[in-house]
């Protein structure tokens, strides 16, 4: 292993850019989002979970029930104590509400909005308290709307579409999720919230 190390070592210094200063070691845990992980995944137990989501265009999220996994660099995480906050933060980050309240903050690309990880958290989202009724209230519709998006993700998954994508189900569970009820009960908790509740 150290041998094939050292090899894959000289070929990035012998290829890498005149301006890049960083080893093949710190190239790969970049300001440590490598390491966080794995330092994470040692402390971690089985009860805690991830938000996931991306790092430009619309925001979207997911939550990680792996703790094993680590994240790509295109994807930011937030480790949550428990299923609620995490509800509450998947809630937040794929409504629409949010959406509108981020977009003209963020960047704009030559495929649109970008950067979404470095505005996000500029919005007035308070940190998840269960003893407070309107975060309990997004929690739990968030909870119901990832249920209800994974039934319709089997269906729109069925064998006989194998042309499904990602880039696809993202849209029609988009379409979905703002004419089902679900979804609207998500709109109206999260609006309130970003409101100032």
């Amino acid at each position: 292993m150290r041998e094939r190390w050292q090899t894959v070592s000289k070929l990035w210094e012998d290829n890498k850019s005149l301006v890049n200063r960083l080893n093949l070691l710190g190239q790969l845990d970049y300001l440590h989002k490598l390491s966080s992980q794995l330092e994470w995944q040692k402390a971690s137990d089985d009860t805690q979970v991830r938000v996931v989501y991306s790092k430009s265009g619309e925001p979207t999220a997911a939550i990680l029930h792996d703790n094993t996994a680590l994240v790509e660099n295109v994807l930011f995480w937030i480790p949550c104590r428990n299923m609620d906050e995490a509800n509450y933060l998947l809630a937040i980050i794929n409504s629409d509400a949010l959406t509108e309240a981020v977009t003209p903050l963020m960047t704009k690309g030559l495929f649109g909005a970008r950067d979404l990880h470095k505005r996000l958290w500029k919005l007035p989202i308070p940190q998840f308290d269960p003893a407070q009724e309107l975060h309990t209230t997004v929690a739990e519709a968030g909870a119901r709307a990832a249920a209800a998006a994974e039934q319709k993700l089997e269906e729109l998954s069925r064998p006989e579409d194998n042309k499904l994508t990602v880039t696809v189900a993202r849209r029609e569970l988009r379409v979905w999720l703002r004419t089902s009820e679900e979804g609207k009960a998500v709109e109206t908790a999260v609006a309130r919230l970003l409101a100032g509740g």
